[in-house]
């Protein structure tokens, strides 16, 4: 609040802290500008109720249709549907690229070569997927009809 206070240049604000902390922000804050939620939509929903106005998809990239009926379903707070949105493509996603070698950003990078949208080499001293990851993860997102 106090940044706000001090410039009426501020338009928008991503959270990535969390509750209780959010949710006192969206409430103080959603009046001055837009809020959104970074990470997940598990996030989102529990900051929608206290005035959160979007949030930041993974999806988006590479399956916008998933990420368009999410957001159908949360902006008229259907909590069922975007709740099963979540417990079957989102965590499981989460949950797998967080286990792989060279963690989450590593199975991202794949993930987007999968897609051809960009290459999975990583600079040092990051980690890159092998081709081995790469099939595993390939026969992951098709078994999830994400690919």
């Amino acid at each position: 609040r106090l940044m706000l206070e001090q410039s009426d240049q501020i338009m928008a604000i991503k959270d990535d802290r969390g509750h209780p902390f959010v949710q006192d922000m969206c409430l103080q804050c959603h009046d001055r500008c837009a809020i959104f939620a970074g990470g997940s939509k598990l996030k989102h929903l529990s900051m929608l109720p206290f005035g959160c106005d979007g949030y930041m998809s993974l999806f988006v990239t590479f399956k916008p249709e998933l990420a368009a009926n999410y957001w159908k379903a949360a902006s008229v707070l259907d909590f069922a549907t975007a709740g099963k949105f979540i417990s079957e493509s989102e965590e499981p996603l989460r949950d797998y690229f967080m286990k792989r070698p060279g963690g989450w950003n590593s199975a991202l990078h794949g993930m987007l070569e999968l897609y051809g949208i960009a290459k999975r080499w990583r600079r040092k001293p990051y980690t890159t997927i092998d081709d081995a990851g790469m099939e595993e993860l390939a026969d992951f997102m098709r078994a999830r009809n994400l690919l």
